[in-house]
């Protein structure tokens, strides 16, 4: 959404972006019933938002058929992590709920800020997001790919 410029086209792809993202968080959390229980989802969704943040940190142009593809593969990443993580807890439809909200939330106020971004510093502050995004992605998925022998 930060590499679109002009507004009225930010507005209609702000609004398209977040269908796209619920719906693709509604699906995520859809195909995590196919998988078993002991499937490990945490890397795919570390590097998916790690490379989120490397695309927001560039800030270059894109189609709209790109920018909704991959808002529908960080929705269902997001979903397939949020079901994985949740799925053994007695109230886990509670915590599901939560986290819908909490994106639900975060992701409309992230919209309408950047959308909102008029003044070329805060366009910098919107790039230096991503690329902090980016880094602690690279943080998560250094932590996640660590051997499990050096913690004895």
């Amino acid at each position: 959404l930060a590499t679109v410029r002009s507004f009225r086209l930010e507005l209609a792809i702000a609004r398209t972006m977040l269908v796209s993202l619920f719906a693709g968080w509604l699906a995520g959390v859809m195909i995590s019933f196919a998988l078993p229980a002991t499937f490990s989802f945490d890397r795919v969704v570390v590097v998916a938002f790690g490379l989120l943040g490397v695309l927001v940190l560039l800030d270059r142009r894109m189609s709209r058929t790109a920018i909704i593809a991959i808002t529908i593969a960080v929705g269902v990443a997001q979903g397939l992590g949020a079901m994985l993580s949740i799925r053994e807890q007695p109230v886990g439809w509670i915590w599901l709920t939560g986290s819908f909200t909490s994106l639900a939330v975060i992701a409309t106020l992230l919209a309408a800020l950047v959308v909102a971004a008029r003044a070329p510093w805060m366009r910098i502050a919107v790039r230096a997001v991503g690329s902090w995004l980016a880094a602690v992605s690279v943080l998560m998925l250094g932590w996640a790919l660590r051997s499990v022998s050096t913690l004895t």
